[in-house]
């Protein structure tokens, strides 16, 4: 429907990217940001602790921030079938293999390598769609497009643990891995010749002053999410909730993020897409709020959990659609590259910080641990004020 009022009644090839970058999102996500709901399967299959499950969350984010820039600089000499193509196959073989090897450092590689391969598609359908819509409408198709990560969150969070009851591991892995392979591959078949092969700027050049502010917003935000995502399960299990209710929550928290995703769109669209900074510095005032909130709200039962949940989750996940359509406007002829680059920040901030928050979980409670990610949200809103100014001096 939301597309529908978008196009109109007809299935344009705008609508047609919008439903495959969708689809192919949330095959890549059903691991990337639903691993938590295997938190307890490895524990008790693989004997992978707190800190060990957050390095292998980390992964799965790190692989791709390996990856991100050069797929960027990919799609703007060559155009996104291609990498999306060897994106497909490099995403798949290796996260099939997750579910087959034995020991937490096998699994850490393997995911790693997963990462990088699956690297293709985000930056492949952010380039496509940042391409194909005008200024006053990416907000809202970027939101809808990066709604498909938490909505493959959360059907991680149902489809993993009954794969694992069915097959353990090896099937917990294989059937995603087959949905990326999938994806991928019919992605590349609708997305089409987007781009011509041209000589690029240099990669210096493509890093204006107001992109340095979009990608630290980024890394700051996304530090908040890591900890979120990583660790609300064991946070609500903790404070009394079940293993089922606390993964049934953390679903909840990934709906909260797909809503969130596409109502700041829509929100950062307004006056003709340029309130893009503005939208972003109230996301972390409100995340700040949230983070802070939430270790004594779960405490009071589950009505008052289930808002903290989903306030939580727009305070926190909610800012990936306007950081990255703000990083391809600034970015001048080289939107790929920014891009990739706000990308790479994004995905290697929010797994490389996971263990270091984990460690402060273990040491000091989850309340010292949601401190620091108010901490972050907080930081990344006062970056975010800067980035219309960059750009004003830029002009």
């Amino acid at each position: 429907m939301i597309v529908e009022g978008i196009y109109g009644s007809g299935m344009s090839r705008r609508g047609a990217i919008v439903v495959v970058a969708i689809l192919s999102q949330v095959a890549i996500s059903i691991v990337q940001f639903g691993l938590p709901a295997l938190t307890f399967a490895l524990r008790d299959d693989r004997g992978v602790g707190r800190v060990g499950f957050a390095v292998l969350f980390a992964a799965t984010g790190i692989g791709p921030a390996l990856a991100l820039l050069p797929a960027g600089r990919a799609c703007d000499r060559f155009g996104a079938r291609p990498v999306l193509i060897v994106g497909a196959i490099a995403g798949s073989l290796p996260l099939a293999a997750a579910g087959l090897v034995q020991r937490p450092w096998q699994m850490l590689v393997v995911l790693l390598l997963a990462g990088v391969g699956a690297a293709a598609v985000p930056v492949a359908g952010l380039t496509a769609m940042m391409a194909a819509f005008p200024p006053e409408l990416r907000g809202r198709v970027l939101g809808l497009r990066q709604a498909a990560v938490p909505v493959g969150g959360m059907v991680g969070a149902a489809l993993l643990p009954a794969l694992h009851a069915a097959g353990g591991l090896r099937l917990a892995f294989l059937v995603p891995a087959i949905l990326v392979a999938l994806g991928g591959g019919v992605f590349a078949v609708v997305i089409g010749p987007l781009g011509v092969r041209r000589e690029l700027a240099p990669l210096r050049a493509s890093f204006p002053p107001a992109l340095r502010w979009v990608m630290l917003t980024g890394a700051l935000y996304v530090t908040a999410l890591g900890g979120v995502l990583t660790f609300t399960v064991d946070a609500l299990h903790v404070a009394g909730f079940s293993e089922r209710t606390a993964g049934l929550l953390f679903g909840l928290v990934n709906l909260g993020a797909a809503c969130a995703r596409i109502t700041w769109g829509v929100v950062a669209d307004r006056h003709g897409g340029t309130r893009r900074a503005a939208t972003l510095s109230r996301v972390g005032l409100l995340g700040a709020g949230a983070a802070l909130a939430f270790p004594l709200a779960i405490t009071h039962g589950v009505p008052i959990t289930i808002v903290a949940c989903l306030v939580l989750a727009f305070g926190t996940l909610g800012f990936n659609a306007v950081v990255y359509v703000t990083a391809g406007e600034v970015a001048g002829s080289s939107p790929g590259v920014a891009l990739g680059a706000s990308s790479t920040v994004v995905f290697f901030m929010g797994s490389a910080t996971v263990p270091g928050l984990g460690w402060i979980a273990d040491a000091a409670g989850f309340g010292a641990m949601f401190a620091v990610c108010a901490a972050f949200c907080l930081a990344g809103s006062f970056a975010a004020r800067r980035i219309g100014a960059a750009s004003s001096a830029a002009a």
